[in-house]
């Protein structure tokens, strides 16, 4: 896996002391570096099991067992999925979790994103650059995002909102073709023509290592 989690899917970051601004993966990359220079040692492989009450702890991984007075719990989060029933058809189909990593195949295409956080704000921005329309689609009436990302979206021309808004289904044969919204005040229905849809409602953090049976 690249270093870096979701930063290393990020398009830009321009907010790290230090540096002026890179890409998440760039950034990533340089603090796996400095990471190492200073003596970091790094192992790639799959945790199995912890034994944290006691002294030392355990760390059971696929590459063996491990040791060490204390263990930092870093293990990031997952994209919140759409819930409908179709989304798991369309994936990889038209419907992506992230923009940075899917966005290059809808170039000159007409998009929708799922969202009203920066994340969905950012993906909105990075995509107009590349795709004729992007729809941006949000069940509130006022974004949850900083207010420099809200002005930057609401500036541009080929950005549309959709306030109140709610997904009600994904249509296409093989891929997405249009989606279908719904207006949650006035419960009007409409659908708009697409050819992908990206999601940005939230993580979901990855405990299930401490979750209960």
């Amino acid at each position: 896996a690249a270093p870096g989690g979701q930063m290393s899917v990020t398009a830009w970051v321009e907010n790290y002391p230090g540096v002026p601004g890179a890409s998440g993966q760039d950034l990533a990359n340089a603090m796996l570096a400095g990471a190492k220079a200073a003596g970091a040692t790094f192992l790639q492989a799959q945790v199995t099991g912890l034994h944290l009450t006691g002294s030392p702890k355990i760390v059971e991984t696929t590459r063996g067992a491990y040791t060490a007075g204390a263990v930092v719990l870093a293990m990031g989060a997952a994209p919140r999925k759409l819930a409908l029933p179709e989304a798991e058809r369309f994936l990889g189909r038209g419907l992506s979790y992230c923009a940075t990593c899917d966005g290059a195949f809808y170039r000159g295409k007409d998009v929708c994103i799922v969202g009203g956080g920066n994340t969905a704000l950012e993906d909105a921005l990075y995509l107009s650059n590349s795709c004729r329309t992007v729809h941006l689609i949000h069940r509130r009436d006022q974004f949850r995002a900083s207010k420099v990302i809200v002005e930057s979206v609401l500036s541009r021309e080929n950005i549309q909102i959709h306030y109140d808004s709610v997904v009600q289904q994904i249509q296409g044969e093989n891929t997405v073709e249009s989606v279908e919204i719904k207006n949650r005040k006035t419960g009007e229905s409409s659908v708009i023509p697409c050819q992908g849809i990206f999601i940005a409602v939230g993580l979901v953090a990855k405990n299930q290592l401490f979750s209960p049976a």
